[in-house]
């Protein structure tokens, strides 16, 4: 699932911060939707399932974000 040289991530436009945790990663887009991918066995991706993926899924329940902070290695915090 990671790479050692950047990558395009796919499913993503549009955006305006971007902040990672250990294991995954969280875009903050235009339209206040948070878009997480990585790992999700901690539930940081914000979908409600426990599972891990490499494409972006959109965080449930949450669209009128403004700012991404970081909050730990398994999490990311949204305004």
């Amino acid at each position: 699932m990671g790479s050692l040289t950047p990558v395009e991530v796919i499913g993503v436009s549009d955006l305006i911060q971007v902040s990672v945790g250990l294991f995954h990663s969280c875009a903050l887009g235009a339209d206040g939707r948070v878009r997480c991918w990585g790992l999700g066995a901690n539930g940081s991706l914000g979908d409600g399932l426990l599972v891990s993926s490499s494409l972006p899924v959109t965080v449930a329940d949450l669209d009128d974000a403004v700012y991404l902070g970081p909050g730990g290695s398994d999490r990311v915090c949204a305004v």
